[in-house]
């Protein structure tokens, strides 16, 4: 449930002048948020492989790859789901 209402990062776009320390404070509880966010699809793509459930893996895999788009883990991970799931082209 948490990561369905997930709906990106932490006031994304907002920028106050001469607030450095709010600017600090949303910048730490946007990371924050990314990082549990991250953390909770990581391991319902982990649950999916463990239960044999490819596809499911693949869609998690996928919605982590859309929000960290550069890291090389997360890419390797959704290779190998998609390997798993019979979906070479993929």
């Amino acid at each position: 449930e948490a990561v369905a209402r997930y709906a990106g990062p932490f006031l994304d776009g907002l920028h106050l002048d001469h607030a450095q320390e709010f600017d600090a404070w949303t910048t730490r509880t946007r990371e924050h948020f990314a990082g549990r966010y991250a953390h909770a699809v990581q391991a319902l793509a982990r649950q999916a492989e463990a239960g044999g459930d490819w596809a499911a893996a693949v869609g998690w895999w996928r919605q982590l790859a859309a929000q960290r788009p550069a890291d090389s883990t997360v890419a390797q991970h959704l290779v190998e789901a998609l390997a798993e799931a019979g979906d070479v082209a993929g």
